[in-house]
């Protein structure tokens, strides 16, 4: 099964939203990738960093930064967004929480649409899952969300950064496409590498 199988790997992370109050599994989570799912998992930490009882919409894009191997960190990367630079405007627009953090925080109502729609963007792309890239697709595209507030106010230009995820998603996609080199290929590579 694919999220015991997830859980496993993510031994010692709260992974509580994999599952419902019932014990059952979260069927909105199983066609989330590993990383997206580690976004999930930095978003609540960096909630409880910030004392705070909820995962909204900006501890969301605080964990697509953390998870700086994914495309949409990736993406943020390139145009300069840190996690510093991220947290202070979050800090200064919603401020610190009271400190008591319960066990299990619970998405904001527009964190889980986020969530929900992501799904849709991947389905939109024409994949089957659900990666770091579908997550911050439709972070930006929840316009009233404190996270497109958050890169507004870091001046993020929002096409660009819409064109950089999908031109990293295109690159990807030709990469799984491409044939593997034939021996001859790796050889010519090798000796232009070695220049020769």
């Amino acid at each position: 099964n694919l999220n015991v199988n997830r859980k496993k790997r993510l031994k010692g992370c709260d992974t509580s939203f994999l599952s419902n109050k019932n014990g059952q599994e979260n069927l909105m989570f199983e066609k989330f990738t590993e990383g997206a799912i580690k976004v999930i998992m930095l978003a609540q930490e960096e909630a409880r960093r910030m004392g705070h009882n909820f995962v909204g919409t900006e501890q969301l894009l605080l964990g697509v930064i953390g998870q700086r191997h994914g495309i949409g960190g990736r993406a943020l990367a390139q145009l300069n967004i840190t996690l510093k630079k991220t947290r202070k405007e979050i800090e200064k627009y919603i401020g610190r929480g009271t400190g008591f953090v319960a066990s299990e925080i619970p998405f904001t109502p527009r964190a889980k649409r986020v969530l929900e729609m992501s799904i849709h963007e991947g389905q939109d792309l024409g994949v089957n899952y659900v990666g770091t890239e579908h997550v911050l697709l439709s972070l930006i595209n929840e316009a009233d969300g404190i996270a497109m507030r958050t890169l507004d106010k870091l001046r993020v230009n929002i096409p660009k950064l819409r064109h950089l995820i999908l031109t990293y998603i295109e690159e990807q996609q030709e990469d799984i496409l491409k044939p593997p080199l034939t021996d001859q290929e790796k050889w010519a590579l090798a000796r232009e590498k070695s220049g020769l």
